[in-house]
């Protein structure tokens, strides 16, 4: 993969994230991130398409990645909540 399709495939992913958490713009995205300890994340991984809020003190894992049980712990109660 070139660098070009790297960014590329980040930028699309940031745009998904923008819409998953309901912003009208990345920077209304960063605010939110930078204002609280838990941030909205994506996996940037080619393919990956796992969201989660993520904690910047993470419980340890894999590369300091959550779960997949925590991903779909949120995943879960977010849409039980009507969350964002």
């Amino acid at each position: 993969m070139s660098r070009a399709d790297h960014v590329a495939g980040a930028a699309a992913k940031l745009g998904k994230l923008v819409e998953i958490e309901r912003c009208a713009s990345s920077d209304e995205l960063l605010e939110a991130a930078f204002s609280d300890a838990v941030s909205p994340a994506i996996c940037t991984n080619e393919g990956a398409t796992s969201h989660a809020r993520w904690s910047r003190i993470s419980t340890p894992g894999f590369a300091g990645h959550p779960s997949l049980e925590e991903i779909d712990r949120y995943t879960r109660a977010a849409a039980a909540s009507g969350a964002r």
